[in-house]
């Protein structure tokens, strides 16, 4: 029916079909990343009640639990010591993610806190911010702001940005005042 439409000879379609085979209907491909990577916020940024309230984003919660008929029963039998071992290892697994979840929301309130006037104007109304300040607030070491803010993304109504946006050096302003390096 092809060569019929086409109005060709056999052969003819045979070497077109040939050269359609080796043809990359992808030809992007090859000088490209083959799947997008979509970054999803870690914490979503929302006005309730003419506040800016930061949330962790449900979505970057890892679905981790512990099955608690298991637990109960090896707590009830008197296990083996290594599995008493591996149920106190997952427990301690647990408290840890959510222990780190809570860092980051704790970090990500100290920003919102110190950079509602970017949330309301944009990036002019943006304040020197360090981790040092924000670590200094918290009761925290500054490494462990810097490894709680590295990669880690806040979706506001303004876009999504990297944690690490909201903090700039301060500058000196002609008036004597003090502005950040991205305002």
């Amino acid at each position: 029916r092809l060569q019929h439409a086409v109005a060709c000879d056999e052969s003819t379609l045979h070497t077109a079909r040939a050269l359609i085979r080796t043809l990359d209907p992808k030809p992007g491909h090859r000088f490209g990343a083959p799947e997008a990577r979509y970054v999803v916020p870690d914490v979503v940024v929302r006005k309730v009640r003419e506040r800016w309230v930061a949330s962790i984003n449900p979505a970057s919660l890892p679905r981790v639990r512990l099955n608690r008929a298991y637990a109960e029963a090896l707590q009830s039998r008197g296990s083996s010591q290594s599995l008493s071992r591996q149920l106190q290892e997952a427990r301690w697994l647990l408290r840890s993610i959510e222990q780190r979840f809570a860092t980051i929301q704790r970090v990500a309130d100290a920003i919102v806190a110190r950079q509602r006037g970017f949330f309301e104007y944009g990036e002019v109304a943006m304040k020197p911010l360090t981790l040092k300040l924000i670590a200094g607030e918290l009761g925290l070491h500054e490494s462990t702001v810097c490894r709680v803010t590295n990669s880690k993304y806040m979706a506001t109504p303004r876009g999504l940005f990297e944690f690490k946006h909201f903090f700039s050096r301060r500058l000196a302003t002609e008036s004597g005042g003090a502005a950040s390096a991205t305002a």
